[in-house]
């Protein structure tokens, strides 16, 4: 499902836009399987020096760090949380979903 215009972007940030598309072809995924394992944000990292990714896992209402890039402070920084050990979603706002730990 695609956005068609900056209010429905704006209204439904879960679609993905024509410009993510694009986006997404300019990454390395190179010897990479999809769906994506916690064990290949090294290499994906490695393979697209602009981004550094950090994952975090749960239990319950506890949030853990499972991933902490060692390439930080990157044009882009990606935050992921990961769930059943299966899927990847991106942590819009970092501070907020850790506010209820601190």
């Amino acid at each position: 499902m695609h956005c068609k215009g900056v209010e429905s972007c704006k209204d439904h940030t879960e679609r993905i836009t024509r410009q993510l598309e694009k986006q997404a072809e300019t990454l390395d995924f190179d010897g990479i399987r999809f769906p994506m394992k916690l064990k290949d944000m090294k290499k994906f990292e490695q393979q697209n020096p602009q981004i550094s990714v950090n994952v975090l896992g749960h239990e319950d209402i506890k949030i853990f760090p499972l991933h902490v890039s060692e390439m930080a402070e990157k044009e882009h920084d990606v935050n992921l949380l990961l769930l059943e050990d299966k899927h990847f979603v991106f942590i819009n706002d970092l501070s907020r979903l850790l506010s209820h730990q601190m």
